[in-house]
């Protein structure tokens, strides 16, 4: 993918790409016949860009861009509360423009436009029914008139800010806080208690909630700091994270599934060993709608006596049990906020679900809608 050189004090490129962005959309619209851009010259309402679209059925419409460098969280709220006022959708008809340049019959609307929105500012936009466009080609316009949806894109920029390793497999500390954010998604934290609970410093909590709030996943209100579309933070995570493979062991065991998940808890309850289901293990005792004929576990002791003792066979292909190396000491002893205490939180069951080829991602869906009620946010 190429890097854009755009930076956040270039708005009149940004709003020249941007309007070249919507109209190429709107001219695969069926029924579309041409799109202006009109002239800023002929701006009245302070619009960033006037399109015309004019259609085959004589109907035209006019759409006003009002272009943001940046969209936050709070910026997005502001802006739904800006354009849709309690008795309106975002467009006027002709007869309530106030203005002798409103074409009989012309609907008009505002979108909001920025060089990049994130996806869960997207969802948000999209849930107030207020049209946007960004520089990657996402794009949504509704209105009585047209439909047009495109999203999943993504654009990188040239100089875009400091890297951050949030997501990385080797960032235990964040982990520890994301972890403890995810396990109770509807909580709202004040700093120091979540400090306290993950286990860091005040400074590492505050540096993770910062990274989340400028991607748009938790908001801070005076009450405290709380999570925004959970189910899109796990998407990110689980993308950069699963992008180094996981350290493990994989056996071949003669036995059925059942029997080598009793086999692994009866061991590890005899030697005092910790150890954790996950993958599609942890699913099936949680939100059991996949099938599944592959243990996976996460043990902190040496297996090497439990695979002798059962006839486990290590193999390079073709396993049936596979055994994840631990990454960190929080991964077997957090305190769990649902039932099953052999499986590992809920945070860490759905990253590896999503690395799993097959039916993980199905199963992580629905460990997420059943251990949150999540649809799809």
């Amino acid at each position: 993918m190429s890097k854009l050189e755009l930076g956040p004090s270039d708005a009149y490129e940004g709003i020249n790409r941007l309007s070249n962005v919507i109209c190429t959309g709107l001219m695969k619209v069926p029924g579309v016949n041409k799109v202006d851009l009109a002239d800023a010259l002929y701006a009245r309402y302070h619009e960033d860009a006037m399109i015309h679209v004019y259609f085959a059925n004589g109907q035209t419409m006019r759409i006003l861009v009002d272009y943001k460098s940046l969209v936050t969280p709070n910026r997005v709220e502001t802006l739904i509360r800006k354009y849709q006022p309690e008795n309106e959708k975002y467009y006027r008809s002709s007869h309530e423009c106030g203005t002798t340049t409103c074409d009989a019959g012309e609907v008009e609307l505002w979108l909001v436009g920025s060089p990049k929105l994130s996806p869960a500012v997207q969802k948000r936009l999209q849930a107030a029914g207020l049209s946007y466009a960004d520089l990657a080609g996402n794009l949504m316009i509704r209105s009585d008139r047209v439909l047009v949806i495109i999203e999943g894109k993504n654009i990188k920029f040239k100089n875009n800010g400091k890297r951050t390793d949030l997501f990385k497999r080797s960032s235990v500390k964040s982990r520890y806080v994301l972890r403890i954010l995810l396990e109770q998604p509807e909580r709202t934290w004040l700093l120091k208690d979540l400090a306290r609970e993950s286990e860091v410093s005040i400074g590492q909590a505050h540096k993770v909630l910062k990274v989340l709030m400028d991607k748009e996943y938790a908001i801070h209100t005076p009450s405290g700091y709380h999570l925004n579309y959970p189910s899109l933070l796990f998407k990110e995570w689980s993308n950069e994270i699963n992008t180094t493979p996981a350290q493990k062991t994989e056996y071949y065991a003669m036995a059925s599934i059942s029997e080598i998940e009793q086999v692994v808890e009866k061991y590890a309850l005899k030697n005092n060993v910790l150890f954790a289901f996950t993958g599609l293990s942890g699913a099936a005792r949680i939100a059991p709608t996949v099938r599944y004929n592959r243990v996976h576990i996460y043990y902190s002791g040496d297996l090497s006596n439990l695979a002798e003792q059962n006839g486990w066979k290590t193999v390079s292909s073709g396993s049936n049990v596979t055994v994840n190396s631990i990454l960190d000491a929080q991964l077997l002893t957090l305190k769990h906020h649902y039932s099953e205490k052999h499986v590992v939180p809920v945070s860490q069951l759905i990253l590896d679900l999503y690395s799993l080829a097959g039916r993980g991602e199905e199963a992580a869906e629905s460990v997420l809608k059943e251990v949150y009620g999540y649809n799809g946010r």
